[in-house]
C-alpha cells in the first residue's frame, strides 16, 4: 500500500507493512494513488504556485513529472495501465499517457459553470472512474451532472441527476452505476464505445 509522508512525500509498503521506499515531493502531498497491479504510484504535490503530478514505478524510480496547475482531488489509473486521469476540484479533468506523461486531453468545467463572488466555478468534479478496458472515462460534478468520455476525450454523454454522489463502471463495462442523493441509478452503456 501507499501512504503520504506527513504531507511532504510518498511511502510504499509491502503487504506485510514493511517500508519498500520513501520519496519526498515538492509541495504538500495532497493526493496519492497506486495502479491496480501495483506497478505505478502517483503523487500530487501542491503549494501556492500550483500542483505537480509525479509518477513513480514500483521500485521508486521517477518516471515523469508534470506541472498541472490547480490542486487535484482524484488520481485514477486505467486498469491496463495505459492512461492516468486527474480530476481537480474546480477545473475538470486531465488525461495523460502513462508511459510518457504526454497529455492526451483535458476537459475544463470552468468554461461551462457559474462562478461565485471570488470568481471560482460553483461546480467541481467529485467522482471519477475509468472502465475496465480503458475505453471510457466518467466523472460526476458537485451539481450532480455525470460526464461520459471516450478514451480520446470526446464527450459522449452528459446526464443530470440533481444531487452529487459517486460513479462506478461495472466489471464488464456494461453499466455505469451512479449514486446521487438517496438514489442509485444503473445506466446501461450501449453504442458509446
Amino acid at each position: 500500500f501507499v501512504s503520504n509522508l506527513s504531507g511532504i512525500g510518498v511511502i510504499l509498503y509491502d503487504d506485510k507493512g514493511e517500508k519498500l521506499w520513501e520519496k519526498k515531493i515538492k509541495g504538500h502531498a495532497n493526493t496519492i494513488a497506486i495502479s491496480d497491479d501495483g506497478q505505478y504510484i502517483s503523487a500530487m504535490g501542491s503549494n501556492e504556485w500550483g500542483s505537480i503530478l509525479t509518477v513513480f514505478d514500483k521500485n521508486g524510480h521517477e518516471l515523469w513529472k508534470k506541472k498541472i496547475g490547480a490542486a487535484t482531488n482524484i488520481i485514477k489509473f486505467s486498469p491496463h495501465d495505459n492512461i492516468l486521469v486527474t480530476s481537480s476540484y474546480w477545473y475538470g479533468l486531465k488525461c495523460f499517457e502513462l508511459s510518457t506523461g504526454n497529455m492526451l486531453w483535458t476537459y475544463n468545467i470552468d468554461k461551462f459553470t457559474e462562478r461565485d463572488e471570488r470568481g471560482k466555478p460553483k461546480s467541481s468534479m467529485n467522482s471519477l472512474d475509468i472502465s475496465s478496458n480503458g475505453s471510457l472515462v466518467s466523472s460526476m460534478d458537485s451539481k450532480g451532472k455525470v460526464y461520459l468520455f471516450s478514451r480520446k476525450g470526446d464527450l459522449l454523454k452528459e446526464i443530470k441527476f440533481g444531487d452529487t454522489g459517486n460513479i462506478k463502471f461495472s466489471n464488464k463495462d456494461r453499466f455505469l452505476l451512479i449514486s446521487a442523493g438517496k438514489k442509485i441509478y444503473c445506466y446501461e452503456i450501449k453504442g458509446v464505445k
